[in-house]
């Protein structure tokens, strides 16, 4: 869906919904266009259905997948990171996400108690 011109958010299905929040049906994923590229933000949940989804999105908005430049993981939660890794095969995009993310030793419940 088109919020904005060169702003699509798609849909990634969550069908064995691990966030706290059972009730999400999904990941809200936004593909950006940029002069360099295709800018991704976020990536769904790990699931066959979830990449299969992303496919299509991609497809029915015309965005090539060698033209996403760069995926961006807000935080690395796995309805939000989970696909990262298959995407990035998928479009040879650069991933971009905070270090503490990268190592999975984050843990925001754990860093709220220490403080």
């Amino acid at each position: 869906m088109q919020v904005e011109k060169g702003v699509f958010q798609f849909k990634i299905p969550m069908p064995a919904n691990p966030h706290p929040h059972p009730g999400l049906k999904y990941t809200l994923v936004y593909a950006v266009q940029t002069e360099e590229g295709w800018v991704v933000i976020d990536a769904g949940l790990n699931t066959d259905e979830g990449f299969q989804a992303f496919k299509e999105h991609l497809s029915s908005e015309g965005i090539a997948p060698q033209d996403v430049t760069i995926l961006m993981t807000t935080h690395g939660h796995a309805d939000h990171a989970g696909l990262a890794n298959r995407i990035k095969e998928l479009t040879g995009a650069k991933l971009a996400m905070h270090k503490l993310d990268s190592t999975g030793r984050w843990d925001p419940v754990m860093d709220a108690v220490a403080q």
